[in-house]
């Protein structure tokens, strides 16, 4: 009863609209050992693409047993002071700009808004923590660029291109000062 909670956030990510969509949130007092048959199975259930873990020692054990099992693993460093670590992470600012989304139906949700709402001054930050390992997991990925539209060429298509890429070749060499030159 006076434990941690362990706190398991399942997130989706557009980076395409800088949205983040908190899915599923698991809050439980349980020991290391129970790790295994408590949050693999949900990691597994959702199909997570990645894990982020906290850079402790029994978060070190748990993910190297999630590697052995073949998942992706990001190792997180908590900064010691729980404030300076929700300011780092810039999940404020997230909220506020309505860009983290959670369900209005979820059941972990009036949970979530009471220790948020209580940070810093409350016994319990572990909800408040994931959100902030979110958001900085997501705020370090690359940006995402708009894939390039891949158009096939029909030999007309490439036969145009080549004759507008010739006309600007001679378009080139007339304005060349040198080229009206003869030779005496």
């Amino acid at each position: 009863t006076s434990a941690d909670y362990t706190v398991l956030g399942i997130f989706a990510y557009s980076r395409e609209h800088d949205q983040l969509f908190l899915l599923h949130l698991y809050r439980k007092r349980i020991t290391t050992d129970q790790y295994n048959e408590e949050l693999v199975p949900i990691i597994e259930d959702y199909g997570c693409s990645t894990t982020v873990v906290e850079n402790v020692t029994y978060g070190q054990t748990f993910g190297q047993g999630l590697e052995r099992k073949r998942m992706q693993v990001d190792y997180a460093d908590a900064v010691s002071d729980k404030v300076a670590r929700v300011i780092d992470s810039q999940v404020s600012g997230r909220i506020r700009r309505g860009a983290l989304r959670v369900p209005r139906s979820a059941p972990f949700l009036p949970q979530l808004v009471s220790e948020c709402g209580h940070f810093p001054n409350d016994d319990h930050d572990d909800q408040v923590d994931v959100l902030a390992f979110a958001n900085k997991f997501v705020s370090e990925l690359p940006a995402w660029r708009a894939p390039k539209e891949n158009k096939v060429l029909t030999i007309e298509d490439r036969l145009d291109a080549q004759a507008e890429s010739q006309s600007k070749a001679r378009t080139r060499r007339s304005r060349d000062v040198w080229s009206g030159m003869t030779r005496r």
